[in-house]
Order: structure tokens, then C-alpha cells, then sequence
């Protein structure tokens, strides 16, 4: 999955994914994290 297509998903830019995946953001919301867990197929606790 790109990040571009993972931002849209999300309803975020690439560029906030971008930040995401180099620790730039910390994701303190639990629906935000259940959210990215689900498009990425995955169980959010692993």
C-alpha cells in the first residue's frame, strides 16, 4: 500500500503518513490507531 493510498483512506494527507511512519507523529487516539490497524490488516495490539 502506497501512502498516498493509505492517506486516503485515512482521510489524512501523504504527508502526514510520511511523518507518521518516521515517529514524527504519535498516535494517541484509539480510533485513529484501530482505524490504521484495519487498513493495514492487522490487530491493532501486535
Amino acid at each position: 500500500m502506497t501512502q498516498a493510498d493509505l492517506a486516503a483512506a485515512l482521510g489524512k494527507t501523504q504527508g502526514w503518513v510520511s511523518k507518521m511512519e518516521r515517529g514524527h507523529i504519535e498516535l494517541d487516539r484509539v480510533g485513529l490507531l484501530n482505524l490504521l490497524a484495519s487498513e493495514l490488516h492487522v490487530h491493532p495490539t501486535t
